[in-house]
């Protein structure tokens, strides 16, 4: 009964530290850490616990390593989204 697919937990990790990267844009990379490096640490923990966790990675947990990549890919695309936000703006208040 457990879930295979990673692409709803990709989503929701692009989702979640995107807004937070457009938001406090001066703390994304700190944001992406805690985000990767948490999911990182319930797999392993629960892992380890001896307690049945079904996840897509299986027996592999170092593969949950690849969340930073993904939350860091999320929070800098906020970044740059509110950089170019801003320059939309500039660019129509100017007009």
């Amino acid at each position: 009964m457990g879930q295979t697919d990673v692409q709803p937990t990709v989503i929701m990790i692009l989702a979640f530290t995107g807004v937070a990267g457009f938001l406090k844009s001066n703390l994304a990379y700190l944001w992406a850490l805690i985000t990767g490096i948490t999911i990182f640490a319930v797999i392993f923990a629960t892992t380890y616990s001896g307690h049945t966790y079904t996840h897509p990675i299986g027996t592999n947990i170092f593969g949950a390593l690849i969340c930073i990549i993904t939350a860091f890919a999320g929070a800098y695309i906020g970044v740059f989204l509110k950089w170019l936000n801003g320059k939309i703006n500039k660019r129509v208040n100017r007009n």
